[in-house]
């Protein structure tokens, strides 16, 4: 069965309310949604004795961006003046697919921590919340392409 090559970039981020916010791809060097699962048992009762775990999936919107603590219309202080707030977010991991996937949804900001190591470039681990399940939008015509050409 063919695969499909998915690689990030180039692609875009984008942070506010409302959508679709403003650029920020240019600081941002990593980025995953990563889901957590929060699983119980179910409670066996006389007419089901053993039901399926009980799921509930969180996401959160995770990443590296590089520090930019000395301006003041970047990431870092939109971070900082925005921390605890919810906002919009759209992520199009390559915008170069012929349909691309678009990641839409709300996250809640987190402050970045500030500083670093002298005379290196420094970058900052984030990771945000997402309310809900972000919107998966996208993405299968340009992997129906990829999967025909790697079929010839």
């Amino acid at each position: 069965m063919p695969y499909t090559d998915s690689r990030l970039g180039p692609g875009t981020l984008k942070i506010g309310t409302p959508t679709p916010g403003t650029e920020y791809g240019f600081q941002v060097s990593a980025l995953t949604l990563t889901p957590a699962v929060d699983e119980t048992d179910g409670t066996p009762t006389l007419a089901v004795p053993d039901p399926a775990p009980e799921q509930t999936t969180s996401y959160t919107l995770d990443g590296t961006a590089i520090a930019d603590f000395s301006s003041s219309s970047g990431l870092s202080r939109y971070c900082y003046d925005h921390d605890g707030e919810t906002m919009d977010f759209e992520w199009v991991p390559n915008t170069t697919d012929t349909t691309p996937a678009t990641l839409t949804g709300q996250i809640q900001l987190r402050a970045f921590p500030m500083g670093g190591a002298v005379g290196e470039l420094i970058t900052q681990d984030f990771s945000w919340p997402t309310v809900g399940k972000p919107v998966w939008a996208g993405g299968a015509a340009a992997t129906a392409t990829r999967e025909k050409a790697a079929a010839k």
